[in-house]
């Protein structure tokens, strides 16, 4: 898959392990994660634009494993 260029409030695609893509929201810019390039996601409906940081319930994703929304 190719990696895409992510900001925060990008809405995105997550792909899961049961083969599903996931609508939510990148919180964070894509950075190193411990052995791979990772991106923190949240709900759609948690993602506050004006916030000051990211929300508290994020999940990091493996950055290959998402895309932006069509």
């Amino acid at each position: 898959m190719d990696q895409i260029d992510l900001k925060p409030g990008m809405k995105v695609l997550a792909h899961t392990a049961l083969d599903a893509w996931v609508p939510l929201t990148a919180a964070t810019p894509s950075q190193q994660g411990r052995d791979f390039q990772v991106v923190w996601l949240c709900e759609d409906d948690e993602w506050d634009p004006d916030a000051m940081q990211p929300p508290a319930d994020v999940i990091p994703w493996p950055i290959e494993e998402v895309r932006a929304r069509p």
